[in-house]
């Protein structure tokens, strides 16, 4: 009989496909007996290595073979739920799956080729070894080869039908692992927690409480931002909001600061702002920008932005993938590459798209030169592509979700294969009093690849009127704003998987089913955000919380709800696709790890019922408590309706009662007629004499009404004209006496202007004469004139106050000043208005109207006296001098308050200098601080860079980038932060000059407050880190302050006192930031290994001093007193001394 190849798929759709393109049509179709969905087709091709032959394709539906414990160990009572972690497993074919595996043992029998034909992933060589072992049990001699394919599209197919390869057993064993893995540790917590947990509440009596190594990472991510957003405390606020309207356009400048917490200090800045009345344009900036074209896609990107824009779950977006894949519409859906091979045929598949009415115009553009070769990721998993369309299909011949699908993948594609998006940009910023705004104007010029990809925005901005640099205007409305900060919103589905992908938790294959799972178990619920139509977010359920609290509560070292060892998990695997460990020794290490977590969960499982009973029955009681609320309800409600039967029953009861007499009453009504009869009867015999005596009486009141009315109409008029004659001659009198006040007002008037205006002519005078005896007047401590010169010594002027300017009126007016840069230092001076003289011999010697002009008058003073000689010593009593003062007890000066004081200046010997310390530090020393100079050189480049948006966009919520001054709140959170988190290189970028320095003082601070000594490894080698990082972030010593410095030295300072071990003394005068702080600590190690993170290898000579805290010593001390100017410092760096 002619030997065969088996060609074996992963899908029947898959399986259909291939035999068509390969058959060209002409095959013939077999049933399989037991399974209704997989078909064998025999055909011939001519295969390139092995020739023309005779081929039967056949698939199976995923998997054949599942693993389970042995039969004994099965039943949830059948041991303990820790023996699991090495009970016996065994390996079987599922009861559906057993006619598959007999047809492939069958036609196994007859071929001398098996040629796999599954996905080319890791779980697609996991089911090729299944079925290779299925086929080997039908003919051991069978030859096992596999197809590299990635879409079914004809060309690719047959491409890969003549370039067969061999099985990945490295990818197939890492899966082997994970399943064995997920299998073991699932089993025993999923055990522990329903057998424990069951009797918690009568609602978890009869429920599953499943665990998974994935699922419940995944879990935590959900309920530890629903925890934010519980806990999150609103606080308020404020900002100064500036408008200018200019050429008719209405600008809106944006504070630098933001918003401060301080209203006060928003309060003194506004203040100040006004007070400078116009505001001066200092940046104006227009320069050329784009937005990015997209990345080729990949599968994490793809349930992302189909979650996003497509409204769909990750599950529901892969599994439509995977049909239009199937169908052989896309490639493989699959992926981690985000980068096309340089030989990819790309101009053929946009070729395909030209028939499309809605983006054919497009491609056809691409393909008269607008195309771009695509960007490059930093991805490529060496098995697919990234997703791309494979063929063109109408959108007809697709149902409305795989349409959907279909056209965000084609039009990925096409973007990436497109043109940036180009645009112009301008900045303008403008200084107004002692604060800076800004603005920011986008004009988007081209719009290339957004044309086609309409899932970005990138929108033109309102047009910027014409500034120029130096301009000043006054602001058309400024005003003082408060506001609150907003909690987090709860996690969406993108967001989540962003979070799963960044921190390892499953594969891109496998992501979708793990939150598909924390569903499924009613751990989550999910609902739309924003309304109807929105992206979905997570909300934990009842059960979800109490887990992972309950977890958490326990104490582990690493908590099961974290993401870390899940991820260490992942990275084995993939070391077992490398080749680098075994898949036996991945698995005793992880189980190990498992175990230790599991043992102490056990221990402590009273911590996580207790937890999950008070979750649960919080829970109960909220619903407890609405039931209350609808019961009480319910209960107003009966009691109405009490009250309104008793109502008609009152009113029907005495009609029924009544209804027994009613038949005396008619009886009787004969009686009562007969008696309205006759008093009829009296009634018209008595009514016209009542006519009569009524007629009488009116008339009588009648007359006495009209005499009464005639008296009064007489009196009133009498009264009404005596009133108005007294009116009448009394207000000429009135009106005389407000003439002569207001004559006496203007004449008040006209010799206030005679006194104002004989001041304005004398006030001058008057200045002049004073100015006069100013300069006349002569202090007693300043030079007196030559006696041989007779001629009058030089006019010393008043320099006039800097603090003071006269507006268009000539009204003095106070403005801020703007502290100078000094040439010689570097600094800016601590005064404004001093030191800022154009000539030497401008003196002043008063009067002081302020204290700037009484510090000038005494700097004038002290030019005045004379210089004091000394004479020359001999050289005995000058090297005496130098030996006191360099011993080991010299003062190498002092900083107090704010001023550094120098010390005395002493001429010395040769000898006495080379005994310095300065001179006696060792060479590998001073090769080390040269070389830490060096490196703080190249991270002050760093961090003085603008870092792209995507870094700063990837840092999320884990790493701020702002630290207000003074916020009780965000130095607790720093605080944490520095202890739990290595500086991020765009993090430290991102801050800004007050932010670096609240950090200076907050490592300050936590060097003095805490123990170092009690911090892990970890968190001491953090401290230095984050010191490096801050004090790299510095602007250079020519832009600071005197506080800033100040804030430099103090740090320096710190550590000093940190290498003497005189931590007590420290911990005596506390922290500049945290008054409440009664005891601070002793100091002890600082930061381990810094001299190894510096490239410092002592090969021989090992030096004592290289411990950590001679590291954080060394590094503070060089950098401060080099970088910043402080050289006085560089004198009380430790000497390094061999060790014995």
């Amino acid at each position: 009989m002619t030997q065969k190849i088996l060609c074996v798929a992963e899908k029947p759709a898959i399986a259909k496909a291939v035999a068509q393109h390969l058959s060209g049509g002409r095959l013939n179709t077999k049933a399989i007996r037991g399974n209704q969905y997989v078909k064998n087709y025999e055909f011939d091709f001519n295969f390139r290595p092995w020739g023309n032959t005779v081929v039967v394709m056949t698939s199976v539906l995923g998997h054949l073979t599942s693993l389970d414990f042995d039969p004994q160990f099965k039943g949830w009572r059948s041991c303990a739920p820790s023996q699991l972690f090495d009970a016996p497993t065994q390996t079987t074919i599922d009861q559906d799956k057993k006619a598959i595996a007999d047809n492939i043992r069958q036609l196994a029998r007859y071929a001398r080729i098996l040629y796999i034909w599954t996905d080319c992933d890791r779980e697609g060589e996991h089911i090729g070894t299944e079925v290779k072992t299925e086929a080997l049990k039908g003919n051991s001699h069978i030859t096992v080869k596999r197809a590299l394919f990635s879409n079914t599209e004809k060309v690719h197919v047959i491409q890969a039908a003549h370039n067969p390869i061999d099985l990945d057993e490295r990818q197939a064993n890492a899966v082997a692992a994970r399943i064995e893995l997920d299998l073991r540790i699932g089993a025993s917590f999923t055990r522990l927690q329903t057998l424990q947990l069951q009797n918690v509440s009568e609602k978890l009596a009869e429920k599953v409480i499943s665990y998974g190594s994935c699922q419940f990472p995944t879990l935590g991510f959900v309920v530890d931002r629903y925890n934010k957003v519980r806990n999150f405390k609103p606080e308020v606020f404020w900002l100064i909001r500036v408008n200018h309207v200019k050429d008719g356009i209405k600008v809106n400048f944006n504070w630098r600061r933001v918003h401060l917490f301080d209203r006060a200090a928003v309060v003194i800045l506004f203040e100040q702002c006004i007070d400078a009345k116009k505001a001066k344009v200092i940046k104006v900036q227009q320069k050329p920008t784009s937005k990015w074209r997209p990345l080729p896609l990949t599968t994490v990107e793809l349930q992302m932005q189909g979650s996003r824009f497509l409204r769909m779950s990750s599950s529901q977006v892969m599994k439509i993938a995977e049909q239009l894949y199937t169908k052989g519409w896309i490639s493989y859906p699959r992926t981690e590459t985000d980068r096309f091979s340089k030989d990819f045929d790309l101009h053929a598949l946009i070729r395909k798209q030209i028939q499309d009415p809605a983006w054919g115009q497009y491609s056809q553009n691409l393909l008269d030169g607008a195309f771009q070769v695509p960007r490059q990721g930093r991805n490529d998993d060496k098995a697919h592509p990234p997703i791309h369309p494979v063929n063109w299909v109408a959108a007809t011949a697709l149902s409305d979700d795989e349409r959907r699908v279909y056209e965000f993948v084609t039009r990925r594609f096409l973007a990436c294969c497109s043109d940036d998006a180009r645009g112009e940009a301008t900045d303008i910023e403008i200084e107004w009093g002692p604060e800076v705004f800004h603005t920011h104007g986008l004009t988007v010029l081209q719009r290339n690849y957004l044309d086609v990809y309409v899932y970005d925005k990138w929108e033109s901005t309102q047009q910027l009127p014409p500034f120029t640099v130096g301009e000043t205007f006054e602001p058309t409305e400024a005003n003082m704003i408060d506001g609150k900060t907003t909690a987090p919103g709860y996690l969406t589905e993108p967001e989540l998987i962003g979070l799963m992908d960044a921190n390892g938790i499953g594969t891109d294959a496998t992501m979708a089913e793990h939150i598909a799972k924390i569903k499924d178990r009613h751990y989550v619920d999910t609902r739309p955000r924003g309304g109807r139509g929105q992206v979905r977010e997570f909300i934990p359920t009842t059960l979800g919380v109490a887990l992972i609290e309950g977890y958490d509560n326990v104490g582990l070292d690493v908590s099961v709800s974290k993401p870390f060892l899940r991820k260490e998990m992942e990275l084995k695997m993939k070391a077992i696709c490398e080749g680098r460990k075994s898949r036996n020794d991945v698995v005793q290490e992880s189980l190990e790890e498992y175990r230790e977590v599991f043992v102490k969960t056990q221990r402590e499982i009273g911590v996580l019922r207790d937890s999950v009973i008070k979750v649960v029955h919080r829970a109960v009681n909220k619903v407890a408590t609405v039931d209350n609320k609808v019961a009480t309800v319910d209960n107003k409600v009966v009691t109405g309706v009490n009250k309104v039967v008793m109502a008609v029953c009152k009113v029907v009861l005495p009609v029924v009662m009544a209804s027994t007499v009613v038949l005396p009453v008619v009886m009787a009504s004969t009686v009562v007629i007969t008696v309205v009869i006759t008093v009829n009867k009296l009634v018209m015999v008595v009514l016209p004499a009542v006519h009569r005596v009524v007629s009488v009486v009116s008339k009588v009141v009648l007359l006495a009404v009209r005499r009464v009315v005639s008296v009064v109409s007489m009196v009133v008029p009498l009264a009404v004209i005596t009133v108005s004659t007294l009116v009448v001659v009394a207000l000429p009198a009135v009106s005389k006496a407000v003439t002569v006040v207001s004559k006496a007002a203007m004449v008040v008037s006209k010799a206030a202007m005679v006194v104002s205006k004989a001041a304005m002519e004398v006030l001058p005078a008057v200045n002049r004469a004073v100015m006069a005896l100013a300069q006349a007047r002569r202090n007693t401590s300043s030079p007196e004139p030559d006696d041989e010169s007779s001629s009058p010594s030089p006019t010393k002027r008043r320099r006039p106050s800097a603090s003071l300017y006269a507006d268009e009126d000539d009204v003095v007016v106070n403005t801020k000043e703007q502290p100078q840069l000094h040439a010689g230092s570097g600094q800016v001076n601590a005064f404004p208005g001093l030191g800022q003289e154009d000539e030497d011999d401008i003196l002043f010697y008063g009067p002081a109207l302020d204290g700037i002009d009484y510090l000038r008058m005494v700097r004038s003073e002290a030019k005045g006296v004379p210089s004091l000689l000394r004479a020359r010593a001999d050289a005995d009593a000058d090297a005496g001098v130098a030996g006191s003062m360099l011993s080991s007890d010299a003062v190498l000066g002092r900083y107090c308050d704010g001023v550094y004081t120098a010390p005395v200046s002493v001429s010395v010997s040769a000898e006495a200098d080379s005994s310095s310390p300065a001179h006696t530090l060792p060479s590998i020393q001073t090769r080390y601080y040269e070389t830490l100079v060096a490196q703080f050189g190249l991270v002050q480049a760093t961090l003085r860079c603008t870092p792209p948006l995507e870094a700063v966009e990837a840092l999320g919520d884990v790493r701020p980038i702002s630290f207000p001054r003074g916020s009780a709140t965000a130095r607790r959170a720093w605080e944490r932060h520095v202890y739990r988190f290595d500086p991020h290189p765009v993090q430290v970028a991102c801050m800004d000059v007050a932010s670096v320095f609240a950090l200076v003082r907050l490592l300050r601070r936590m060097m003095v407050a805490r123990r170092i000594g009690e911090c892990t490894e970890q968190e001491r080698r953090r401290i230095g880190a984050w010191v490096w990082a801050a004090v790299g972030k510095c602007p250079h010593r020519g832009e600071l302050g005197s506080e800033e410095i100040a804030a430099l030295r103090d740090l320096a300072n710190t550590a000093t006192t940190i290498g003497r071990g005189e931590g007590a003394d420290l911990a005596d005068q506390g922290t500049d930031d945290d008054e409440e702080d009664d005891v601070v600590d002793e100091i002890g190690d600082a930061i381990a290994a810094v001299i190894q993170a510096r490239g410092m290898e002592h090969k021989e000579g090992q030096l004592e001093g290289t411990n950590s805290t001679t590291a954080l010593v060394d590094m503070t001390l060089t950098i401060v007193g080099e970088i910043y100017g402080q050289r006085d410092l560089l004198d009380l760096r430790p000497v390094w001394q061999k060790a014995e």
